[in-house]
């Protein structure tokens, strides 16, 4: 596995356990954010795929400070 798979993977893991420690279903995040919960999904399979728009959304939803996300992500690199 190379970096970026690496990278895309740690980025996936860790949205889908904040969107669970929130109580969020993708129903919810879909409605909450006005798109699909099929695409919610996705971007939590392939968060390459996903706007900064659309991430800088989901973190505000789930209450979370980009700044810290990347440098728990970034600290998990090896």
């Amino acid at each position: 596995m190379n970096n970026n798979e690496l990278l895309e993977n740690l980025i996936s893991k860790r949205l889908k356990e904040l969107r669970v420690s929130n109580d969020y279903t993708y129903a919810k995040v879909a409605l909450e954010l006005n798109i699909n919960r099929e695409t919610i999904r996705r971007y939590e399979k392939k968060p390459s795929i996903m706007t900064v728009d659309t991430f800088l959304r989901l973190l505000d939803l789930y209450g979370y400070e980009t700044k810290i996300f990347f440098d728990e992500i970034y600290g998990k690199m090896p």
